[in-house]
């Protein structure tokens, strides 16, 4: 194991373990020192053991976690908390594919290997919401004209 890493090499749905759709999606996924160190303190803190062949979150029972029940009592509510209803674990990968790619944080290919897809075309094809620099610069450019007519007309008010 990679010191920074973690290895998907099997999957998890409705508390079943299944083998990954292709050998790309067997890979380790980089976690940065702030993830790691939440993990390590997620497992010392709920007394799992650290050992790579257990599951992170598992069951109460020690097995893999079903993920409605997940989803229904943890994600979900976190969610609504935080004002965020409607997200769903695939808007998640497909919001991290599309900002990492489109904020420059790596390429199409590192984006490939984040999200585990065996073809570059399902990332750039599904997930990656491709957002042009020209549609950016027009987006801004209404909104420094709506917001900036707005606080023109607030300020002169004030004075």
């Amino acid at each position: 194991m990679f010191a920074n890493s973690l290895r998907i090499d099997e999957g998890a749905v409705e508390g079943k373990v299944y083998e990954p759709k292709t050998a790309a999606s067997v890979a380790h996924v980089w976690m940065p020192p702030e993830i790691k160190a939440e993990v390590e303190f997620w497992r010392l803190a709920s007394g799992e053991s650290v050992s790579s062949d257990v599951f992170i979150f598992p069951s109460d029972h020690g097995r893999a976690m079903n993920l409605r029940n997940y989803r229904k009592r943890a994600f979900l509510p976190a969610l609504e908390a935080a004002g965020l209803k409607g997200i769903t674990f695939q808007k998640c990968r497909r919001t991290c594919g599309t900002l990492m790619l489109n904020g420059k944080h790596g390429n199409l290919k590192d984006v490939q290997g984040h999200l585990r897809h065996a073809q570059a075309s399902t990332t750039l094809g599904i997930y990656v919401q491709q957002i042009p620099e020209s549609v950016r610069a027009a987006v801004e450019s209404l909104d420094n004209t709506i917001f900036g007519a707005v606080e023109e007309n607030q300020n002169s008010v004030v004075n």
